[in-house]
């Protein structure tokens, strides 16, 4: 009985992880098909919108970049057009929530607190689809931790994570 009980919870389990597989491939995938005009338009602003420019240093992060090299336009600029093995795009496909730090997880979300949708929307096309697809991947982030947390079944839901300094960011 055991056993079974364990292969359903194991089973059920797999199925919760395939099909956050399935939404990160898709939001992976809407980043990948943009046009190239949408994207032309996000890196040729100079001087962006302000919330244009905090969704590439908050999207920036879960990549991996510190908010120290994100600050200067041109330099977020420079990255998100960065083609080959270390290109923006590469990175994205490449970017799992089970890789990524709590601390910096809570600092994009810390970033994106007062921007909506429909407001990225109104802004740019281009960037609308980024803030989909980082917003997205915090979502399946989330997702998978409630699962473990749920799976080790130690009452211990999710702690509230304090947002990586800028300092701490460059030690992660």
């Amino acid at each position: 009985k055991q056993y079974e009980k364990r292969m359903r919870t194991l089973h059920a389990h797999a199925h919760q992880i395939l099909a956050s597989q399935e939404r990160l491939e898709r939001l992976q995938w809407e980043v990948l098909r943009m046009d190239s005009s949408e994207w032309s338009e996000v890196r040729r602003y100079s001087t962006p919108h302000p919330a244009v420019h905090k969704i590439a240093a908050a999207a920036l992060l879960l990549l991996g970049e510190h908010e120290a090299r994100t600050r200067n336009w041109v330099r977020c600029q420079a990255m998100l057009g960065t083609l080959g093995p270390q290109g923006l795009f590469k990175r994205v496909i490449s970017c799992q929530p089970d890789n990524l730090h709590p601390e910096i997880v809570a600092r994009a979300e810390e970033i994106f607190n007062d921007l909506s949708e429909i407001d990225v929307h109104n802004v740019s096309v281009g960037i609308y689809v980024f803030f989909g697809w980082a917003t997205g991947l915090i979502k399946e982030y989330h997702a998978r931790k409630t699962n473990e947390d749920t799976d080790c079944d130690n009452g211990d839901k999710e702690k509230k994570v304090k947002p990586a300094s800028v300092a701490r960011q460059i030690e992660i």
